[in-house]
């Protein structure tokens, strides 16, 4: 099996070979994630890869995380993994919600901007075609996929693989709630 096909159907090999995460406050320089000691890591990677279904997983933070892999945080772990699922999965429709519009636009704050820089850190051959649409928006038109981002209101209507929350705090109850409507996988990112 060549490591393409593999990487479509293993997260955990596509997060440890090519991700990369960062922060600009700290290094200009990146580093690449390690993750396959820790076991709270493995199972969320396992439910990703089946196609965000539900294994009991709703919320995950950074103290659920074994060192090194708090360095990296919780939101540029579900990065890694939406943008496993961008590039490797068919059809994707995935939703991120913040706090406020600083929480996801395209800014190293937002979980989007994490999503668009561990894209921007693959390799060309793996990317197809992936660009950034705006500051909301990252699309691959050759898998049909989709990550927006919107704040405060999940938007009502359409229909999302996930609906994720980025610095999930209380005040975004009433959003988590509402977006059971639009999705069967939602999942609250708390740093």
């Amino acid at each position: 099996m060549s490591l393409e096909e593999r990487i479509e159907h293993d997260p955990v090999l596509f997060i440890e070979r090519f991700c990369r995460c960062s922060d600009p406050r700290k290094s200009q320089f990146s580093r690449p994630f390690e993750i396959s000691g820790d076991q709270h890591l493995l199972s969320l990677a396992k439910m990703v890869s089946c196609g965000f279904t539900r294994c009991g997983i709703d919320s995950i933070a950074d103290q659920d995380f074994e060192k090194p892999n708090r360095d990296c945080g919780a939101s540029w772990t579900v990065a890694a993994m939406v943008a496993w699922r961008l590039v490797t999965q068919l059809g994707e429709s995935i939703l991120l919600v913040g706090q406020t519009e600083r929480h996801v636009s395209n800014n190293y704050h937002g979980l989007l901007w994490k999503v668009n820089y561990v894209l921007r850190h693959l390799p060309e051959s793996m990317l197809g075609g992936v660009e950034e649409r705006g500051r909301l928006c990252t699309v691959n038109s050759k898998a049909d996929s989709v990550c927006s981002a919107c704040w405060e209101k999940v938007p009502h209507g359409d229909r999302h693989s996930a609906v994720i929350f980025d610095d999930y705090e209380d005040t975004m109850e009433d959003a988590y709630r509402s977006a059971r409507d639009t999705t069967n996988f939602r999942l609250r990112v708390m740093e």
